[in-house]
């Protein structure tokens, strides 16, 4: 009986984590004319790496640079949550 039980929850955790992409990332796009906006000064660069594929990413702009971070976003709910990124890369200059 204990192998059964045992057996159901390995069973559970492995199917969670094969479909947990599902739960966390909820795939949407971005209209096209989404508009961010923060507080910080930031500009919008977009790239086309191949037909079809477009890109976007935001450069934000800082008095006294000291390096750069890299935070790939891959959905509107992560990109809405990153309104903190200025703090965030702030926060990460100050460190280097």
């Amino acid at each position: 009986m204990v192998y059964y039980i045992l057996a159901g929850y390995i069973v559970l955790i492995l199917l969670a984590f094969i479909i947990q992409d599902r739960f966390i990332w909820k795939p949407e796009k971005l209209h096209p004319d989404f508009t961010f906006r923060y507080d910080q000064p930031f500009e919008e660069l977009f790239f086309d790496p191949e037909p079809g594929v477009r890109l976007n990413g935001l450069h934000f702009k800082v008095p006294e640079p000291r390096g750069c971070s890299c935070i790939f976003m891959a959905t509107p709910a992560v990109s809405r949550a990153g309104a903190n990124m200025p703090v965030i890369t702030r926060s990460m200059a100050t460190m280097c």
